[in-house]
């Protein structure tokens, strides 16, 4: 971030250390913008998971394929909405690591 952003982090926010949301992809950090009262959000994400996020998106969608050779239909379109959660969140490199 220090790079993107042309200063460390710390020196723009006032960041709470402990989060208050984690997940495999992510955990997320209350914050203030230095100078500002109002309170932020902060995800930072966990790169190191980018691998075991890209193995679980290949086997729901390795499942969600076969089931649509089965004719095993749910009431909406699984393949696509895995299709398009790996295309917008999940398991692609970035070139920022932060959201």
């Amino acid at each position: 971030m220090k790079e993107d952003l042309g200063q460390s982090i710390l020196d723009l926010f006032d960041i709470n250390t402990e989060p208050i949301a984690c997940a495999t992809i992510a955990q997320v950090h209350l914050a203030r913008v230095h100078g500002f009262d109002e309170k932020v959000v902060l995800k930072v994400q966990r790169v190191e998971n980018n691998k075991l996020m890209r193995l679980d998106m290949n086997n729901m969608l390795l499942i969600s394929r076969l089931m649509d050779k089965l004719g095993l239909r749910l009431p909406f379109d699984h393949t696509s909405v895995l299709l398009e959660y790996q295309n917008q969140v999940c398991c692609f490199p970035r070139k920022k690591k932060y959201a």
